[in-house]
């Protein structure tokens, strides 16, 4: 009786060279993953199965998340738009994610490259596609799409349409069970405060802050608290815009003394920038002695 030689399958194949993409790019040879990553979509991207179809657009995403993390933006919007124009008319819910993550990322990088208006238009995309899906990845892509299209829309000075949005995702988003779903719409408060200040309406960006702060503070997720930092720190910022100095040194204080035992980097970002922010508000009070001791 001949021997008999077992074949491998596809999908294990395509796993490990998604594998192998993922093993050579943490070791930094990043030319031999995107090869890796290429390979699966040139010899693989006709199989019209779903599982493999699935792997190959996985093995595109990574490819142009790294090609962005090299700063070779404009091969990285190419791959992205290669998953959008191969997935997008698949309802498969799998293929949704992909096609709304490859969206997202094009809109960051977009942003990176200066094309802020086509950025906003492609976070634009994934808001008008997705906002009344359940499943959690696309209410994370529409969460993060908001915020970031917020953020471009302050870099174009469009003031009252960011704040517009802020205050929608926070709306959406703020009593979701999902942790980074309220983070974001932490976020997006504490964005709209910035963006009240930069408008000189400083009296309702602290209402946001402290709003946030009220809202969130028993919230047990880290990510979540570095928010109420953020919040705290911009409510002392404010102040000192209005001169109430007092106020200010103690709102940074509060901020200190709440969170500077956390080791959360970007919690311990707000306690240095309080300490910073606070001593100069006593340099201003003429309290240097104070000052100088924090």
């Amino acid at each position: 009786m001949g021997s008999t030689e077992e074949l491998t399958q596809p999908t294990e194949i395509v796993r490990e060279l998604i594998e192998a993409g993922a093993t050579l790019d943490a070791l930094g040879h990043h030319a031999e993953s995107i090869a890796a990553y290429s390979e699966v979509e040139s010899r693989f991207g006709a199989d019209t199965t779903a599982e493999v179809a699935d792997l190959v657009a996985i093995a595109m995403l990574r490819k142009g998340v790294l090609l962005s993390k090299l700063r070779r933006r404009e091969e990285s919007i190419a791959v992205f738009e290669g998953v959008v124009s191969r997935f997008q008319a698949n309802d498969d819910p799998r293929f949704r994610i992909r096609v709304a993550t490859a969206l997202f990322h094009t809109g960051i990088d977009l942003a990176m490259l200066n094309r802020i208006q086509e950025s906003v238009s492609t976070y634009d995309l994934v808001i008008g596609r997705y906002s009344d899906d359940d499943s959690f990845e696309l209410r994370v892509a529409v969460a993060r799409s908001m915020l970031n299209k917020g953020a471009e829309l302050g870099r174009l000075n469009q003031n009252a349409e960011a704040i517009e949005v802020y205050e929608e995702l926070a709306k959406k988003f703020s009593e979701a069970e999902e942790a980074e779903l309220r983070a974001s719409a932490a976020a997006a408060l504490v964005n709209k405060a910035v963006r009240l200040g930069v408008l000189g309406r400083h009296d309702e960006a602290l209402r946001s802050c402290e709003y946030v702060i009220k809202s969130f503070s028993d919230d047990s997720v880290e990510d979540v608290q570095a928010q109420v930092a953020r919040a705290s720190f911009e409510r002392g910022v404010r102040f000192g815009e209005m001169d109430r100095n007092s106020e200010a040194v103690t709102a940074y204080s509060q901020l200190v003394t709440r969170f500077g035992d956390t080791e959360h980097p970007a919690i311990q970002k707000e306690v240095g920038m309080a300490l910073v922010n606070k001593a100069a508000r006593l340099g201003k009070l003429g309290r240097n002695q104070e000052a100088v001791a924090t």
